[in-house]
């Protein structure tokens, strides 16, 4: 559908196919990336380069252009930085509406430090967030 926008003879203004680009395809990538974060590094690699191609088509760019000049181009960030972003973002929301959540990501927290499943594995993304947005308080 993005090729389609952007033909390059009667194509769309490309601040609408980058409209598009943040409305459809990269709220798709966003939705769920805090659950999502603990998959393997295959899988999420697998989602970088959905979102280097729609990019690339976007832009016009050829496939040989380096990813980093074409999200610095177009102010995007990676997913992986986007991610942690959604999550603190998220965490900071739970923090201020006082939810039961915010305890059991505590607990979860406290977990994570002590039981030894975790020693080997990556912490889950609101764990993460969790203890960087408790220096703050």
């Amino acid at each position: 559908m993005l090729r389609f926008i952007t033909k390059s003879k009667w194509g769309a203004d490309p601040c609408v196919s980058l409209q598009f680009y943040r409305s459809y395809i990269r709220s798709i990538l966003d939705y769920g990336c805090v659950l999502y974060d603990s998959a393997t590094n295959t899988h999420l690699k697998i989602l970088d380069r959905i979102q280097f191609k729609a990019l690339r088509i976007r832009v016009g760019a050829v496939r040989s252009s380096p990813c980093p000049a074409i999200l610095a181009e177009y102010n995007e960030s990676p997913l992986d930085v986007r991610r942690k972003y959604l999550a603190h973002k998220l965490l900071i929301k739970y923090r201020s509406s006082n939810t039961l959540l915010t305890g059991k990501i505590s607990v979860a927290s406290v977990n994570d430090r002590c039981h030894p499943y975790w020693r080997h594995k990556r912490s889950p993304l609101f764990v993460t967030a969790f203890t960087d947005t408790s220096k703050f308080q």
